[in-house]
């Protein structure tokens, strides 16, 4: 199983959350593939640099990065987020760039699903039955409404 984790699931992570620890835990133990878009990178790594002690911090927030595969914000993850972004200016939803691009890396990434703590970003009609947050795919796993595939 593919799954792309937004920001907020990295924030959880780092901050040691139960339901997203566990949830990380039993990926791993399934050989999922963790994915997170660079976009992702660039926003956990600027709330980094916005520390004090950020010189002594950035060790080992790479170091935690490095346990996902990126996914580059290329020229069809470009041409997607306009898409999106231009959908969202036309329906006048309001929408973070980074929300939209992040949406766009998971359309091309193949991953199977979106995990973030703000579903209401990721509104899409495309993203349909394939977001959830930590807590809510962990209860569908435990439940066996989604399967492992391999």
């Amino acid at each position: 199983m593919n799954i792309l984790f937004d920001t907020t699931v990295l924030i959880d992570l780092e901050r040691e959350k139960e339901d997203t620890l566990l949830l990380l835990e039993k990926l791993t133990n399934e050989r999922s593939i963790l994915l997170i878009s660079t976009i992702s990178v660039s926003e956990f790594l600027a709330g980094v640099y916005q520390r004090e002690d950020y010189k002594n911090k950035l060790g080992i927030a790479r170091e935690f990065l490095e346990q996902f595969n990126w996914i580059d914000l290329n020229e069809v993850v470009a041409e997607e987020t306009a898409k999106l972004l231009a959908y969202c200016l036309v329906t006048n939803r309001e929408r973070k760039y980074q929300d939209i691009a992040i949406a766009a890396t998971f359309l091309n990434s193949g991953a199977d699903f979106l995990i973030t703590d703000n579903l209401k970003d990721f509104d899409f009609l495309e993203l349909k039955g394939k977001i959830y947050t930590a807590k809510e795919f962990l209860r569908a796993l435990r439940e066996k409404k989604l399967k492992f595939v391999k």
